[in-house]
């Protein structure tokens, strides 16, 4: 079996690409085979290594190429930055390559002007080739100075339907969760001083196009007439929009997410009548700080 290489790009915002390797017909070198991988950057160790470890078999077993089979193909587009100079500024880039049971481990470094350089041949780690994906993914991060996310009591999760992990800081005992409220929501949480205060998170199935107009239109036919009404478009890695808008009685404030191939809706409603100022300001802390911990993770294999 020929030996395996594969690639891994990483930014603490834009999360992982994996690009397993072949070599370019009648020479030694190497290129990134379509497709990359690409994975958040919160994903578990155990997949992280898994999919080193899926990437070096693929390149194993690639067939050498023509180098006009890949020179169209720009594998660092796949994270919204258009030229490689740009992109290596902005990610970090590990190699890993295996011969005789070792897996040959270089962290490159990033050049001033663009591009990546390789380390001198003292500087390279060896490991087993055995070595489990765990063991794998925790010198991955390593390498990368990639400080792990503490799993406390204070975060809560679920699976949605696109098979995606949500994280988020869970709110205080302010609320309560009555789990999904035998509705579609995916989880509900009420104040328990007042219920007509409450955080939603739900699928996307309220709104046909997130334009302004619609958004309004279906606003109005959920919650009534509105005197105020904004609309956001946010272009983040997973936020896409900020809806917000008040009624007679009501102030809302919803936060749409990218969530596999639709969209996660996360919600506040704050009753404006019953509610007194200190537990407006007690709610809205408490909101924020759910949608500033909010992660969204590829589960699928």
């Amino acid at each position: 079996m020929q030996t395996g290489s594969v690639m891994i790009y990483y930014n603490s915002k834009l999360g992982y690409i994996i690009g397993a390797e072949t070599t370019i017909k009648g020479s030694i070198m190497r290129k990134i085979m379509e497709p990359v991988v690409t994975e958040a950057p919160d994903i578990s160790e155990e997949i992280l290594g898994n999919r080193i470890h899926e990437g070096l078999q693929k390149s194993r077993n690639a067939l050498p190429v023509s180098h006009e089979e890949t020179k169209n193909f720009k594998f660092w587009q796949v994270s919204g930055i258009k030229g490689f100079a740009s992109f290596s500024k902005k990610f970090k880039c590990i190699d890993i390559s295996d011969e005789n049971d070792l897996l040959y481990v270089s962290v490159l470094t990033r050049e001033a002007d663009g591009g990546y350089s390789y380390p001198e041949e003292d500087a390279v780690m060896k490991v087993s080739l055995s070595v489990t994906a765990k063991e794998l993914s925790e010198m991955v991060a390593k390498l990368f100075e990639i400080q792990p996310m503490p799993k406390t009591e204070e975060n809560c999760s679920f699976i949605t339907l696109e098979d995606t992990e949500v994280i988020y800081k869970r709110p205080s005992d302010i609320f309560v969760d009555i789990g999904d409220g035998n509705t579609d929501a995916y989880q509900i949480y009420i104040c328990e001083e007042n219920q007509k205060n409450c955080i939603v998170f739900s699928m996307d199935s309220m709104y046909f196009e997130f334009k302004e107009d619609e958004a309004k239109r279906k606003w109005e036919q959920v919650y009534g007439t509105l005197s105020e009404f904004t609309f956001y478009r946010i272009y983040d890695s997973i936020l896409r929009f900020k809806i917000e808008g008040k009624t007679e009685d009501k102030h809302i404030i919803s936060y749409i997410y990218q969530n596999g191939n639709s969209m996660l809706e996360v919600v506040l409603e704050t009753d404006i009548l019953d509610t007194s100022e200190n537990l407006k300001c007690q709610i809205s802390q408490e909101f924020n700080n759910i949608i500033n911990s909010i992660k969204v993770r590829n589960i699928k294999d």
